[in-house]
């Protein structure tokens, strides 16, 4: 099922206004994410990093820092297979999203994985691994050299012919988004299977512009905080109470325009890059976790736990 033709004129910003529909748009984001990676390794072949993420890293809009990323966008129209390595107690999780933005698939650990043309509703999905370390120099090697290279995407279709995005509309319509997304206390409950569990096509709209590539509760939850009229130059400090994540949790510091204005660098496509120093956010992502559960308190007062007050916390892209 395709992204319905949504009726959007009603929203509190509405993305036709700036160039595109609410389908367009969350395509285009799709794409323009597939394309960064076909352009790095080709159709069917994973890219693999090598090492942890910097804070200059911007490909989606905040990686973590926790884990060793590898991506390969695959053409699903007649099915194929996914072989990763065995890797014991090692944490190693997939997630496969969709051209419409969603996640019909995300596993965790390795070993061979069968996927037909109908597990999907879109004929390019993008196949994400992330693989956990301790961020030794000897750990890391041990991944790129022995673990990586066994990762691969074999009997997929080979078309590669994956639509255009026009990148001179793209920046305009997300930096209208992300106002709105950046109203939001949380991006719960926002990641689904398939179009038809979508609830609130606003919504997922919205964060789709400041989220991309979120997983979905049961994997990972995304709560948003910070100090109101925040400015550049000031210190913070945030207190956060223990979380019980079963595999990691990670917080990111993150300046609000920066969020989308750097996280496209890699298209070489023209895109406005204000740096704007003001408007950070706080953002902690709890993998594999079910927080509702665990730590009810995150879900009912999520943008609200954060205890805030001066500090020295240097101005940056993110690192707490």
């Amino acid at each position: 099922m395709d992204i319905p033709d949504i009726d959007s004129s009603k929203w509190s910003t509405d993305p036709r206004k700036y160039g595109m529909s609410p389908r367009e748009y969350i395509r285009s984001e799709t794409h323009a994410f597939f394309h960064d990676f076909l352009g790095r390794s080709g159709l069917n072949k994973f890219y693999h990093f090598k090492g942890l993420t910097k804070a200059a890293d911007r490909w989606v809009v905040s990686p973590n820092n926790d884990t060793i990323y590898s991506i390969v966008v695959v053409n699903a129209s007649q099915g194929f297979k996914l072989k990763l390595p065995e890797v014991g107690k090692r944490f190693i999780s997939t997630q496969i999203i969709t051209e419409n933005h969603m996640t019909p698939s995300y596993v965790y650990g390795g070993g061979v994985r069968k996927f037909s043309a109908e597990d999907f509703d879109t004929k390019f999905v993008g196949v994400g691994v992330r693989i956990g370390t301790t961020g030794t120099p000897e750990d890391v090697k041990t991944i790129v050299e022995k673990l990586q290279p066994q990762y691969a995407i074999e009997g997929a279709a080979t078309d590669g012919s994956l639509p255009k995005v026009d990148m001179a509309t793209l920046p305009k319509v997300r930096a209208a988004l992300i106002k709105e997304y950046s109203k939001l206390p949380n991006s719960f409950d926002t990641m689904v299977k398939h179009t038809k569990d979508v609830k609130d096509w606003e919504r997922f709209t919205y964060v789709t512009a400041g989220a991309w590539g979120l997983s979905a509760d049961e994997n990972a939850m995304y709560a948003i905080g910070g100090p109101q009229n925040a400015e550049g130059g000031t210190c913070y400090k945030a207190t956060f109470p223990k979380v019980p994540a079963k595999a990691f949790f990670s917080i990111h510091r993150l300046r609000a325009r920066e969020i989308l204005d750097d996280r496209r660098a890699q298209h070489r496509q023209p895109e406005s890059r204000r740096q704007d120093e003001q408007g950070r956010q706080l953002r902690c992502s709890l993998r594999r976790r079910k927080v509702q559960q665990a730590c009810p308190q995150l879900r009912s007062n999520a943008g609200k736990w954060l205890e805030l007050s001066p500090a020295c916390l240097p101005p940056g892209r993110r690192g707490l």
